[in-house]
């Protein structure tokens, strides 16, 4: 399970989430439009799926712990929930009588998830050097990164380690913790949902469909890849057949050396797959994706760069996740279209020739990038993705 911890300024919302079971962003109104950071919270947003965990961070200290639960009847894996009806839509407007969660100010919050207690929220929590000098096995990394967001995605093994911090500091049955209130306010949250849940599902296809341009493009990669967060999360996704099933989906992964946040590689769109030996046994990722993603067609020198840019992530992510086994990754280049030199640039380039690190070597070549077009199906009314190469 991974989980996510939420940037909180005071004791007051730490004490109201704690004990609701609730957490919103704050949002601030778009234009016309959402902007970049707006699409990429909402994609944060649909990663989260029932079962993953839930830790505040204020004041230097990690508070936890919380479980999120989903909402039965809907077609998506993710938790998600819009706050109000259609929020997912810039046009979308908050009216008081439709929301689930208000919280009594101006503030504009469209979109939520909904936890339980995991046993408790303990009214103390871990300080933040406790947890990075406990981190002998280097799986911190969303931490490190915690930086100018509002809330963060952390990978399975960095949540194990703050539950066995937390497990070591603090005895259920002795240490205090919040009141625990979430049953009822859950329960009213689906009373105002009612007979009408869909208006309160994230509906990503939905929002495509506002940012495409008459001559087909889409005219926001954030939205693009806001899109793919959400068609990764309904197990029927037309673009499972190409891309596979996930078991697991972040963005805007950093992918360099640890600098400024604001000067970090990003990988768009991360995923993998995972196996198990056997029923009941522990779960271990078999293979990772990497995706980039660009709005445009692709020709000439930006089709070049782009190929070299993902290749660059390729090369990260086997290096840094696979133990330098290439035959684990799967990239994946979408944009609009693709022109003849672009994919004989790929044909040509987008290879890597390595040695099995295993008795007895071997050597094996790399060409597992897949070029996909993206297309607006009318008939059907929804955003499509379609193999160029190979």
């Amino acid at each position: 399970m991974s989980g996510y911890i939420f940037a909180l300024d005071n004791v007051a919302t730490l004490r109201l989430y704690a004990e609701k079971g609730v957490y919103a962003t704050k949002v601030s109104r778009p234009g016309a439009y959402w902007a970049a950071n707006h699409l990429y919270t909402l994609g944060d947003y649909l990663t989260m799926r029932p079962g993953d965990l839930v830790f505040f961070f204020m004041r230097r200290k990690i508070y936890g712990v919380g479980r999120i639960v989903g909402v039965a009847g809907s077609e998506s894996s993710s938790a998600a929930l819009c706050n109000y009806p259609s929020s997912h839509m810039p046009d979308a407007h908050a009216v008081q009588q439709d929301l689930l969660w208000d919280e009594g100010d101006d503030q504009d919050r469209p979109w939520l998830c909904l936890f339980e207690p995991f046993p408790h929220f303990f009214v103390d929590g871990l300080d933040m050097d406790e947890v990075l000098d406990a981190d002998v096995r280097g799986v911190v990394q969303a931490l490190r990164v915690f930086e100018r967001v509002s809330f963060i995605q952390m990978r399975d093994e960095e949540v194990d380690l703050l539950i066995d911090l937390f497990t070591r500091r603090f005895s259920p049955a002795a240490a205090e913790h919040y009141e625990d209130d979430h049953a009822s306010c859950h329960n009213e949250i689906r009373e105002r949902m009612g007979q009408c849940p869909d208006l309160y599902t994230v509906n990503t296809r939905e929002l495509i469909r506002f940012y495409i341009e008459d001559n087909g493009e889409v005219r926001s990669e954030a939205a693009l890849e806001t899109w793919l967060v959400g068609e990764m999360a309904r197990p029927d996704a037309p673009v499972r057949k190409l891309m596979g099933n996930w078991s697991f989906v972040t963005h805007q992964f950093p992918a360099s050396p640890h600098k400024p946040t604001q000067y970090m590689d990003r990988i768009d769109v991360l995923g993998w797959e995972t196996g198990r030996l056997a029923d009941g046994a522990k779960s271990t990722v078999t293979r990772f994706k990497v995706v980039e993603i660009k709005k445009n067609p692709l020709a000439g020198r930006a089709g070049e760069e782009t190929v070299a840019q993902l290749m660059k992530y390729v090369d990260w992510v086997t290096n840094h996740e696979a133990g330098g086994d290439y035959s684990m990754v799967d990239a994946y280049l979408i944009a609009r279209d693709f022109s003849e030199d672009t994919v004989a640039y790929c044909m040509e380039k987008a290879k890597r020739e390595f040695v099995f690190q295993r008795r007895p070597f071997t050597s094996k070549t790399w060409d597992n990038l897949a070029l996909l077009a993206y297309w607006y199906d009318t008939h059907h009314d929804m955003l499509r993705l379609e193999k160029i190469y190979p």
